[in-house]
């Protein structure tokens, strides 16, 4: 054929990068999507641990009701994408 179809986003970015070599899968496959929800939730929780020890070991203000509320959204978070994995 003389030409190709291209996917591309409405941004007008070409996918052909991260599309498969069978041209119908994205990077990671299916499982794109439970690995990023099970990587922010862990990166909620270690983050704002962190945050809770460092403002009790410094003494620095640190909002504790918000920082233990995004611990325990991000704990959600990364359970649900860990159940979706091993589903």
């Amino acid at each position: 054929m003389p030409w190709q179809i291209r996917r591309v986003n409405p941004l007008g970015v070409a996918l052909s990068g991260l599309l498969a070599q069978d041209g119908g899968t994205l990077l990671l496959g299916e499982d794109f999507f439970p690995w990023i929800v099970l990587a922010l939730g862990a990166a909620m929780v270690v983050g704002n641990l962190l945050a809770v020890v460092r403002s009790t070991r410094d003494g620095a203000p640190v909002p504790m009701g918000r920082a233990l509320a995004f611990v325990a959204l991000g704990g959600v978070a990364a359970v649900w994408g860990l159940a979706s994995l091993l589903r």
